[in-house]
């Protein structure tokens, strides 16, 4: 839970993290100038919000992705895909409603895709947000489990982005290892056998800073043997 306290107004403002949910109890203490205070303690319960019963995203022969979703309450979306970062296109369906199907054009046959979906409520306020990858064709060719991807990027906070997800990881894959621009080491984090092809690395609350810039990524086996590398960008 976040607080806000206005001290001109004599107001205090509480609201959740962006698609949190859960119980959180607040203490507030209150003292005067003369050393007399009082304490209060109040629970606050944030429903669920991120009630989508399901999404599907199937290629079809012309050329053309289908995607179909069913969310729980009436709610806008926002569909953003790109192969590269040259062409991105996005998707807004305006009307309010609990199943959204639409297609996607312009994409290339076994190619993987990222895509970020945003779902809206009736109040403007953000229901999901999704960052993932699709792969055009048969899925059984798909280069799941060979191919490196790390998403999205860039990274926009600003857009509700708060992790980097390094998906597909080799098999191989012991440490985690980010180098700022001019070569320095930033970050790194060991991957521990058991782990699955996916690892998270939360860019907004970490104990490490990840401040607006370019990054260079490596992903190395046990004997720092370099497995994958490239660039992602963070702006905050």
């Amino acid at each position: 839970m976040n607080t806000e306290y206005d001290i001109a107004e004599y107001q205090l403002r509480v609201w959740p993290e962006r698609d949190w949910f859960g119980e959180s109890s607040l203490e507030f203490t209150v003292s005067d100038p003369f050393g007399l205070s009082d304490q209060q303690q109040i629970v606050v319960n944030v429903e669920r919000r991120n009630d989508i019963e399901y999404l599907t995203i199937q290629y079809r022969n012309s050329g053309e992705e289908f995607v179909d979703l069913q969310v729980e309450m009436p709610s806008t979306v926002e569909f953003t895909y790109w192969q590269d970062l040259s062409q991105i296109i996005s998707v807004k369906l305006t009307n309010f409603q609990t199943q959204h199907s639409f297609s996607l054009g312009k994409v290339v046959s076994n190619t993987t895709y990222h895509f970020t979906l945003n779902i809206f409520d009736e109040a403007g306020g953000t229901i999901a947000i999704i960052d993932s990858t699709f792969y055009t064709g048969d899925v059984a060719n798909s280069p799941s489990g060979q191919e490196l991807i790390v998403y999205p990027n860039p990274i926009k906070t600003s857009k509700g982005h708060q992790e980097m997800i390094f998906a597909n990881l080799p098999a191989e894959t012991r440490k985690i290892v980010l180098y700022s621009l001019v070569g320095e080491r930033v970050y790194e984090e060991d991957v521990s056998q058991q782990s699955s092809p996916e690892f998270r690395i939360n860019v907004v609350n970490n104990a490490v800073d990840f401040p607006s810039g370019l990054y260079i990524y490596m992903i190395r086996d046990e004997s720092s043997r370099v497995l994958g590398s490239g660039k992602i960008v963070v702006i905050r």
